[in-house]
Parts: structure tokens; sequence; C-alpha cells
């Protein structure tokens, strides 16, 4: 019993610290921008000016560090709708969403106990088990729920609706100010 929370334990810490990188990362959000002709500019959010916002369409860090992207300004009168999404969010939701519920699900099992008494017998570790995986089956499902929505901001074409909302959209932006 003890045995296999230890190895719980130790596979948690095992795969906190795989998490960890040493490479540059970017946060990209994925921007979908409603304008007043009833079109849609789709990027990447680059840039939240005090009038506009500036897309670009690359989500290679090596155009960025080579400079080689190409920016579309956006002024605040145009905008209608700003929706803005991280990108891998439903991926990360769902791996995150499947380990916490594998977390959960496995102590539950593990606290049951050993059956006694019972037509059929499972042990605690047999619990833990079953219960691992039908929380991350779960998890997994909230993760992905979660993971795909959207932040919409409605902007109307009105400047001060748009730097009521600035501090947001900047701290989704490549470069802050």
């Amino acid at each position: 019993m003890r045995k296999t929370m230890l190895l719980l334990l130790m596979a948690l810490f095992f795969c906190a610290g795989m998490a960890q990188k040493s490479q540059i990362k970017m946060n990209f959000y994925k921007t979908w921008v409603g304008l007043k002709d009833s079109t849609e500019v789709e990027g990447v959010l680059y840039q939240v000016t005090d009038t506009s916002i500036v897309l670009t369409q690359s989500l290679l860090v090596k155009d960025y560090l080579m400079d080689s992207i190409q920016l579309k300004n956006l002024h605040c009168k145009w905008i209608e709708t700003i929706q803005t999404k991280r990108k891998n969010a439903v991926g990360r939701g769902a791996l995150i969403g499947a380990a916490c519920g594998f977390f959960v699900g496995a102590m539950v099992g593990f606290t049951d106990g050993d059956d006694e008494n019972s037509i059929v017998f499972f042990s605690a570790e047999e619990k833990a088990l079953l219960g691992g995986f039908t929380g991350a089956i779960a998890g997994a499902g909230i993760g992905v729920l979660l993971g795909s929505f959207k932040l919409s901001i409605p902007i109307n074409r009105d400047q001060k609706k748009f730097r009521d909302t600035q501090f947001k959209l900047k701290k989704r932006a490549l470069i802050h100010q």
C-alpha cells in the first residue's frame, strides 16, 4: 500500500520535472477580429497600442527571432468584436484535466481500501488504477470543454470600450508595453 503511494508521488514529481523547458517560450494567442464591414481578420495578437491592435500570421518562433513577420494594424474605430484563445488550449486542457482526474480517481480508489466478503474482490491498488483511468477520461473531457472557450470582447467601434479592455488584451499580446 505504501509502495503504491510512493510510486504515485514519484510519478507526479517526475512529470512536473519534465515539464520544465529551457527553450525560448512564446505564448501565442490566436485572435479573431470582427470588423465593421462584417468581415473577420484572423491572426496572432502581436501588440496592443492605445488606439489599435496589431496582428501577425506567423506561429513560428524562428520568424520572430529573425524578424521576418508581416504585421497588420487594426484601428479600434474599425473593430466590432475581438475573440482570443491561447494556441493549443484544447490539448493543454485535456492533458491537465486527464492528469488531475487520474490523480483524484486514484486517490479515491486507493482510500476505499480492499474489498472483503464481496462477490467481486478488488484490492486497493486495483481500485486506484480503475479509479485513475475513469477519472482521467472524465478530467480530459472537462479539460477539452474548458480549453475550447474563447475570450470574447465587444468593442463596437468605441475607443472608450477599447481602452477599458486594453489590460486584458495586453496580457495576451506577444509584445507587452
